[in-house]
Parts: structure tokens; C-alpha cells; sequence
């Protein structure tokens, strides 16, 4: 296979195959390399996560930096955050990798916001950390909450420094939704297109033909909008609430809201978590800063709509009053909630939500991205699908004449 047919495929530290990055890469990385030579290289790859690669005919380059194990297998924030500070405050992860390269031939793709190095693309899954805290900040318990408060102004502009940094001597930048991309560029950052996240088609499916739909199904995160999730504890009516991947981080905000039929499931398992989608009635995902957003896709996989709200990633993925509903803040979301319990929907939503679910398959995507990475390699432009949704934002006056080359603002507000 030629030198041009090679792929660099950077990313955060792999510790359990459980991380959701694992999970965006190894999927994607497999089928890449039925068509090119693919290496994953990251600053830290546990053996677990090596072999697995491995079994799918991928190199693996391993920086061997240092890390704690996380507490559970899907505990990632530690080491995210110990990443981003090795890299935005010495650099060490960028001068790793380069020297674990050094000599190796390929087209790099960068999947990491914590690890700067020279790539052909950089595909951004978030918002800049400083934003990402100031955003999340009012669901936290109230210690995260001042802690927050006094972290956010030198992260971000510490992370702004980095992201500049990293969004230089790239070739193509991408986003994971067109929210994403809108927010970059009214930033000055060019963003060439957009390519989403993906789902296995066999990962999420329905469990069951005639599901109960007995019960609200709420996902609690970081992420989650506490205030709506505590209005939505009022309603008479079961509720299951599962997840929290970084465990205590919004819990404490909902002592006192509880009542006799909220169920607290915590972390559950993929299978569980298929079952838990297939009966709901519907599932609750209310959100302060989600740029994509996998719980509103795996719910729809599953043939449930969702509720959320009409902005970010979810605002792209759910289709109002067709695979699920959009509505504004926490009022609105509630009143909509009761609104469904009540009166119901039509049967045909399943079926609506099957097929939107199938637009985010790891088929479909992953051959998006072999059409972008053959663009670079061939010098021709990338496919129209991944750029058509940017075109019209470029002229909106949602960007105007802020537009240029780079002129990223650290400071400016979420």
C-alpha cells in the first residue's frame, strides 16, 4: 500500500474500552482500515485497549505517559483534564507524539482537544474548556459550583491560548454538528465541515415489539439542566433516571426533589440501557452545553422519541413533532412532559425515530470520512454532504464580517 494511503489517527488517552472517544475511534479506525494502513496514537494506551485495536488490524503508537486509573470504566473526565492541563501548560503531549511519529508517514487526523500537533485534520467535538465550565456551572453541587466559579476565567484563557494553538497548521478543521460549526466560525475559526458522531447499527435497537412505555426515562450527566430535571420530579408520574459518568458532579442538586416514584438506576450496562430506551415512553434530555449529544440518537435507535431542547446537537438530531420534541427552557420542558403523559403520540414515531437514527450509523459516517480523507489525499474537494450545511451559515449575519483567518475570542461569553 502506497505512503499516501497511510493514517494517523490521534487521540485523549485510552484507558478502558468503555471511554466515549474508544468508542468514536476503534468503530471508525476498523473500517478505515479495510482501506488504508491505520495507527491509533495516543499519549496513554492501556492493554486492553491495545489488543482490542489490534484484533481489528490497527497499529497502535503509545506515549506511555502516566495516568491513575479511572474509578470506573467510564470515567474519563480525570484523565481528559490532566491531558488538556500536560498539554496547555507545558506542551508535553504534542512533543510526545512527535517523537513516537518521528519517521512515520501518513495523512494525521487529530481527534484529541488536549494533544496539539500538525495534522491534516482536526475533528472538534466541543466547545473550548473555559465555555464548557461556565456553561455547566449552574447544575453543579454547590462546592463544584464556587470551585467553578473561580477555575473558569484562567482555564479559559488558558484554553483559549491552546485552542488557538491547536487549530493552527491544520488543514481542514471539522465539527461534529452544524452548532458546533456555527459557534467556531461566528469565532473567526474555519471550519470546512460537518461529521457527526456515530452509532454501531447493532449497539442500540429495540429490545421488545410492544414496549410498555410505562415510564420517563432521564439521563443525568454533567451536562444535565438540574433546574428542568427538578420540575420534571413534580410530575405524577414514574420516572427512571440513569447515568452520571462523573458521579456527584449534579446529584446534589436534586436532594429534596425526589419522590416516591423517581428511580435512581446510576450506571447501567449497554443491554440494560437498551431496555431502559425500548419501554420508555419517552426520554427526558435536558442540557446546559451538549455540542452533539449520543443519548437522543441511542433513544431514537431504540425506536423512543425524545424531549430536549431545540439548540445545540440535539437541536439537529431530534426532529420536532416527528421523532421527538423541541422546546426552550426548563417551563416549557416540563409543561411538554405532562403535555405527553397525558395525551400520548402516535405510534408512528418509532418507526420515525428508526429511520433518523439510521443518518448516524457507523456505515454511513465512516464513509463520509473515507470520502474527506480520499479528498486530501487526491487534492479534490470533499464530498458535498459533509460541507452543504455550512454554505449558507458563511453569508448569515448570525457570523457577518467577524469571519477571518483566525481571530478566536478567549473571552467571549458561551
Amino acid at each position: 500500500m502506497a505512503t499516501s494511503e497511510r493514517l494517523v489517527l490521534v487521540t485523549e488517552p485510552l484507558l478502558t474500552p468503555q471511554f466515549v472517544q474508544y468508542g468514536q475511534v476503534a468503530p471508525l479506525a476498523s473500517k478505515l482500515a479495510k482501506s488504508f494502513e491505520v495507527t491509533v496514537a495516543s499519549i496513554a494506551v492501556r492493554t486492553e485497549v491495545r489488543a482490542e485495536l489490534e484484533s481489528f488490524g490497527v497499529e497502535v503508537v503509545d506515549g506511555g505517559a502516566g495516568f491513575p486509573s479511572p474509578r470506573h470504566p467510564r470515567d474519563e473526565v480525570p484523565s481528559y483534564v490532566l491531558s488538556w492541563a500536560r498539554d496547555a501548560l507545558l506542551g508535553l503531549n504534542g512533543r510526545l507524539l512527535e517523537r513516537r511519529l518521528a519517521g512515520r508517514p501518513g495523512l494525521r487526523v487529530n481527534f484529541s482537544q488536549t494533544t496539539w500537533l500538525p495534522a491534516d485534520i482536526w475533528w472538534i467535538m466541543g466547545r473550548p474548556l473555559g465555555t464548557t465550565i461556565r456553561t455547566i456551572q449552574p447544575s453543579l453541587t454547590p462546592s463544584l459550583r464556587r470551585m467553578a466559579s473561580l477555575a473558569a476565567p484562567p482555564i479559559g484563557l488558558v484554553d483559549g491560548r491552546h485552542f488557538w494553538k491547536m487549530a493552527h497548521g491544520v488543514r481542514r478543521i471539522y465539527t461534529n454538528s452544524t452548532a458546533n460549526a456555527l459557534w467556531f466560525l461566528s469565532r473567526g475559526v474555519e471550519v470546512h465541515g460537518v461529521l457527526p458522531h456515530f452509532l454501531q447499527s447493532h449497539a442500540f435497537a429495540p429490545t421488545s415489539a410492544q414496549p410498555s412505555r410505562s415510564y420517563i426515562l432521564v439521563y443525568l450527566g454533567k451536562e444535565t439542566d438540574v433546574e428542568a430535571v427538578k420540575l420534571l420530579f413534580q410530575l405524577d408520574y414514574p420516572i427512571k433516571v440513569f447515568g452520571s459518568k462523573s458521579a456527584g458532579w449534579v446529584e446534589g442538586g436534586l436532594k429534596g426533589s425526589r419522590r416516591g416514584k423517581v428511580e435512581m438506576l446510576g450506571r447501567v450496562s449497554d443491554e440494560e440501557l437498551k431496555s431502559l430506551y425500548t419501554h420508555a415512553l419517552f426520554t427526558a434530555f435536558p442540557f446546559t452545553e451538549e455540542p452533539f449529544g449520543l443519548v437522543p440518537v441511542e433513544s431514537m435507535a431504540c425506536g423512543t422519541p425524545v424531549l430536549t431542547y431545540g439548540r445545540q446537537g440535539p437541536g439537529e438530531t431530534v426532529i420536532d413533532g416527528w421523532t421527538g420534541w423541541l422546546v426552550e427552557n426548563a417551563s416549557q420542558f416540563v409543561i411538554k412532559a405532562h403535555e405527553i403523559c397525558r395525551r400520548g403520540y402516535a405510534a408512528t414515531m418509532g418507526e420515525n425515530c428508526r429511520e433518523r437514527s439510521r443518518f448516524y450509523g457507523l456505515e454511513t459516517v465512516a464513509e463520509l470520512w473515507s470520502g474527506v480523507i480520499r479528498s486530501l489525499i487526491n487534492g479534490t474537494s470533499a464530498p458535498d454532504a459533509v460541507g452543504a450545511a455550512l454554505r449558507g451559515l458563511r453569508s448569515t449575519s448570525a457570523i457577518g464580517g467577524r469571519v477571518q483567518r483566525m481571530a478566536l475570542d478567549i473571552r467571549s461569553d458561551p
